[in-house]
């Protein structure tokens, strides 16, 4: 498991100004050769840096909570018992999950995870979703998405009640892209990209982000 704390850019440079924190990470999987594995492959982003490593979440330390992402690592079973511990930990921290099948990327999206990255992904791929959770986004190991669909439709649809414009922002949201991101290809200022996301998370009577890619799994609203 991952923990990072700021965000950074990178597949091995630096894109922000030096000044700026690096993405701290925890690593929390309960074999050595494994954290070994994920350590070396975070070792070459100079962005990262890792602030500790546990077998079990229950064995980190309170410091190392500070951090913002979580990597979890182990088997699928292993995978779900740390996520709920990790959430009920550090509910705020936003959790990558790097060991799954594709049938369990949908069970730990709904559980709460950023992102999701199958254990058969490059060290790059790793790094990449990262990054992209650190700016407030969500990721997807590739040609995933479709494993986290749901096929009953809920009884009533929260976003017909969307406008135009705040569907195509709820749309991008659950994509996984983050805000400036958002504002870039919609050409919109990064403040109405919030003040559109206040106005959907309002509307669908929502509280994050992941709350609505759950939403949009369940509705077969992601393609």
């Amino acid at each position: 498991m991952l923990l990072s704390r700021a965000a950074q850019a990178g597949n091995g440079t630096c894109v922000f100004p030096c000044d700026m924190a690096p993405i701290d990470i925890l690593i929390v999987d309960p074999h050595p050769v494994t954290r070994a594995g994920i350590r070396q492959f975070l070792s070459v982003d100079p962005s990262l840096r890792i602030i500790g490593e546990a077998s079990h979440t229950e064995k980190t330390q309170a410091s190392d909570l500070v951090a913002t992402i979580a990597v979890l690592g182990g088997c699928a079973n292993t995978c779900h018992a740390e996520l709920k511990a990790m959430k009920q930990a550090a509910p705020s921290l936003p959790v990558i999950v790097f060991s799954c099948v594709e049938s369990d990327v949908r069970q730990f999206m709904l559980a709460g995870a950023a992102g999701v990255v199958c254990r058969t992904a490059c060290g790059k791929q790793i790094r990449e979703a990262i990054h992209t959770v650190a700016k407030g986004g969500m990721f997807f190991s590739p040609n995933k998405l479709e494993k986290l669909w749901c096929p009953v439709p809920p009884k009533s649809f929260p976003h017909k009640s969307l406008t135009q414009k705040e569907m195509e922002v709820f749309l991008k949201i659950v994509s996984g892209l983050p805000p400036r991101a958002i504002a870039a290809e919609l050409q919109l200022s990064a403040k109405t990209i919030s003040a559109h996301r206040a106005n959907i998370l309002q509307k669908m009577r929502m509280n994050s982000n992941a709350d609505l890619v759950r939403y949009a799994c369940s509705n077969q609203l992601i393609g």
